[in-house]
């Protein structure tokens, strides 16, 4: 019987225990290392680089983490190839070396991908991260609104886009894979799929004989039981779990601008108190990476779905590794914001309802009741200032997010010359307006007689300038918006 055991560990047929791996340094601070991989099949993308200075690199701080970030780049030797598929290939393979780094220097991996073909690097990397000589088995939770499972013998379209997964465990495009170092490729019962809700009929034909499983977005949305049996199963399986997002799982109208959303996806607030409670639970869940945040992102709400996914990550794997429960999302304070919120907790005034339905800017927002709000007190960078804009937007998309609701307190002057209805918008009994100032996402601007809480949005900003909050640390009031508006800078 010990010749018969030592021969299946050998051969590989009996998973050995892996503890998880430990991510803090020895002052307990977690690290994070945020993995940029631009390259995709057609050449590459801004949108690691958007993610990565979208405002995560302040939310992290603020959680306590120490950041550091990794970009995957070719040799001047293999720059010379002209082959986009070729060139990803490689690509991946020097993704795979630094997310194998990070792992065996104690950074957790979150990937910032160009498209969702950026898989197989980050698989591998995990992979061959073990200290032993046999590559680790991998398992992997897949959130796509597609299964990306077509061969190129099944697409439709032509796409590598669509099967990334099918590469993965080895059903195609094995020199690609082997580019990317993933050898072996992931056995299909290591793979679980949630969320997918569009599938190609041949690309269906395939998963139907294959091993994988599937969740559905009910699943997801409630967190159910089913979720955490997959997790379980892959938990007994493997020795490392990744996390895969894309972003067209999520509901569209939080990533309007991406070309293959699909209705009916789950809200990035369901998503991160998922993943809370995944990486929270389960010492293997190493790693997570989100492809594919749209080049156009109106009111920067994809940026905002993005970091409350990264976030809600991050808190689970903070508190899996002090030992204790995962701190709630609502008494957890997002970016920038001190420990206590120490903000203005009842109005002055009666208040009217409002569904948020979109973001305009870091400063006005739409109501399903009251059409365009403007908010009373603040001033955020304009949408044409540069990336100071658009983290404006997604702060304010953080705090109030499409779909949310709101209480709008108005002051002396209802409306603005412009018609827009003005307010103080309360979520959660706190002001929203003196939070976007405090955080350092917004400066303080009066203008008379609208004037409730000057006092507490001018020492809101003298503190967010003092602490370098937000836009501060960047210098996103070099210029002040007023200014900016009126050609002076």
């Amino acid at each position: 019987m010990r010749w018969r055991i030592l021969f299946l560990f050998l051969a590989g047929g009996v998973t050995t225990p892996l503890l998880g791996q430990q991510y803090r340094d020895p002052d307990g601070r977690l690290r994070v290392a945020l993995v940029k991989q631009p390259f995709s099949p057609t050449g590459t993308s801004a949108g690691p680089t958007t993610m990565a200075q979208g405002g995560i690199q302040q939310r992290l701080a603020t959680l306590g983490a120490t950041v550091r970030i990794d970009e995957a780049a070719l040799t001047a030797q293999e720059n010379q190839e002209y082959g986009g598929w070729k060139r990803l290939g490689m690509a991946l393979g020097h993704f795979a070396e630094l997310v194998e780094r990070n792992e065996r220097e104690g950074y957790f991996t979150v990937g910032l991908l160009a498209t969702c073909p950026s898989m197989p690097g980050l698989v591998a990397g995990l992979q061959h991260s073990g200290a032993v000589g046999r590559p680790l088995r991998i398992g992997m939770l897949w959130l796509d609104a597609h299964p990306d499972f077509n061969t190129p013998e099944t697409t439709r379209s032509g796409s590598l886009g669509g099967m990334p997964v099918a590469v993965a465990t080895g059903r195609a495009l094995h020199r690609m894979r082997l580019d990317a170092h993933l050898d072996p490729p992931l056995e299909d019962r290591h793979v679980v799929m949630g969320g997918v809700r569009l599938t190609d009929p041949l690309e269906q034909d395939l998963l139907d004989s294959s091993a994988i499983e599937q969740l559905s977005v009910d699943d997801l949305r409630r967190r159910s039981a089913a979720v955490f049996a997959q997790l379980d199963r892959l938990t007994r399986l493997t020795d490392k779990i990744y996390i895969h997002i894309d972003m067209d799982v999520l509901d569209p109208r939080e990533v309007m601008g991406h070309q293959n959303k699909v209705p009916d996806g789950p809200s990035s607030e369901e998503l991160a108190r998922l993943f809370e409670e995944i990486f929270r639970r389960y010492p293997k869940a190493s790693a997570i990476g989100f492809a594919t945040i749209p080049a156009t992102d109106e009111g920067g709400l994809s940026l905002a779905a993005v970091n409350r996914m990264i976030e809600g990550a991050i808190r689970g794997v903070i508190a899996r590794e002090a030992g204790s429960a995962a701190p709630s999302p609502t008494t957890v304070p997002p970016a920038g914001q001190a420990a206590d919120y120490s903000g203005p907790t009842t109005t002055a005034r009666s208040t009217v309802p409002c569904r948020v339905t979109r973001i305009v800017d870091g400063d006005t927002i739409e109501c399903a009741e009251a059409g365009r709000v403007r908010l009373i007190g603040i001033d955020s960078p304009e949408r044409d200032q540069g990336r100071f804009g658009g983290q404006a937007a997604a702060a304010l998309a953080e705090l109030i997010p499409v779909g949310s609701r709101v209480q709008i307190e108005p002051d002396v002057d209802p409306r603005d010359r412009y018609g827009r209805v003005l307010g103080y918008l309360w979520r959660d009994n706190r002001l929203v307006n003196w939070l976007m100032v405090r955080r350092g996402w917004a400066v303080s601007a009066t203008y008379p007689p609208n004037v409730q809480y000057v006092d507490r949005l001018t020492e809101a900003q003298r503190l967010a300038r003092q602490e370098q909050q937000g836009l501060w640390a960047a210098g996103g009031f070099a210029c002040l918006p007023a200014d900016h508006r009126n050609g002076r800078c």
